[in-house]
């Protein structure tokens, strides 16, 4: 259901009291008041519906936009600064004098080449064959396990991520945090639960993972709508609950060294995977979810590498799908904007 909301915070008006009388040695000071009173509606009584008397009016007279499903201060906001930010960006596309290697010139050029869907288009795959072909290149599991931080820090969905954060023991410190991921769908019951919507979403996303192979002219999308979400349920079978990734004093706990990873993690070569991400080799890291990193060596090295191979294909085409060309930025659109 649509929902109206608004942030004001009005309690303050009972403190607004009759000015002081000024002794004549310096000028009356006026404070705003932060708000319009004339935007109460002062047919209800603030005792009566307090939110009716802040709220009211406004509510009368805004309609809620198409693509909103709430709407208030903050989609208001949100609004006026992708419009700022839009209308900066188009002067800058327009300044055709601005000098090579300025941020004018710079914001331009970027503008310009990502509004050319006549080149998306005509690039094809192009843009990623380089991924591409290191995929198709894989020969064993701890190259796989390597790629996967090469694709992780280039945005691509892998079993694994990572994120900086503050020490929570001491957060004058930073620690590098992994965390369960590799999942299609939001989350591990999208795949583990059975009622009517979630087992369409599932068919869809068979249906999706088709298409997507047929646009990019790979031969065996049927055979990958089959194989990539049964790999991607048993992952989300050794994911951790939401109710268990909110209990953040058990995770902030979870640190290891690299010799406590690997003991951790069998069949996981953490040294290399960490070098291959940028890492070096950290005193420390959080492994948030330790049973789901405990089994993952396994679950990778127990799944075919052609089955991989397919997988990073897809999360591969799908995290660049928006800037590829049209018809793969309508289907992954479609699904993931529509269908989820």
């Amino acid at each position: 259901m649509k929902r109206i909301c608004i942030a004001a915070s009005l309690l303050a008006i009972g403190a607004c009291g009759n000015p002081v009388e000024s002794d004549g040695t310096a000028p009356d000071q006026v404070t705003p008041l932060g708000f319009e009173p004339s935007e109460l509606a002062t047919d209800t009584r603030p005792q009566d519906d307090f939110f009716a008397y802040v709220n009211g009016l406004w509510i009368e007279r805004t309609e809620i936009p198409a693509e909103w499903s709430r709407y208030g201060t903050m989609q208001i906001v949100h609004e006026r600064t992708e419009a700022r930010v839009r209308a900066l960006i188009e002067t800058a596309a327009a300044d055709t004098e601005a000098p090579a290697g300025s941020d004018v010139r710079k914001i331009g050029d970027l503008y310009r080449s990502f509004m050319n869907e006549a080149r998306a288009d005509s690039l094809g795959l192009e843009p990623i064959a380089d991924d591409l072909k290191a995929i198709d290149a894989l020969d064993s599991y701890d190259e796989l396990i390597v790629y996967f931080a090469h694709a992780m820090i280039n945005g691509v969905q892998v079993p694994v991520k990572f994120y900086i954060d503050a020490n929570a023991a001491d957060p004058d410190t930073t620690l590098a945090y992994f965390w369960q991921d590799g999942l299609g769908l939001p989350d591990r019951d999208y795949y583990l639960r059975d009622t009517d919507e979630l087992i369409s979403v599932r068919e869809q996303y068979a249906l999706h993972i088709e298409r997507l192979f047929t646009l990019a002219g790979w031969p065996d999308g049927p055979a990958a709508a089959r194989l990539i979400p049964a790999l991607e349920q048993r992952i989300a079978v050794l994911h951790w609950s939401r109710v268990q990734n909110r209990d953040r004093e058990k995770i902030y706990t979870n640190k290891y060294t690299l010799e406590e990873a690997d003991a951790l993690s069998p069949g996981f070569p953490w040294l290399a995977f960490l070098e291959a991400g940028g890492f070096g080799q950290p005193g420390q890291i959080i492994i948030a979810q330790t049973e789901y990193f405990s089994a993952l060596g396994k679950l990778v090295r127990d799944t075919p590498l052609d089955t991989w191979r397919a997988y990073l294909r897809l999360h591969t085409l799908k995290s660049f799908a928006p800037y590829l060309n049209d018809n793969i930025v309508r289907e992954n659109f479609n699904f993931e904007k529509r269908t989820l």
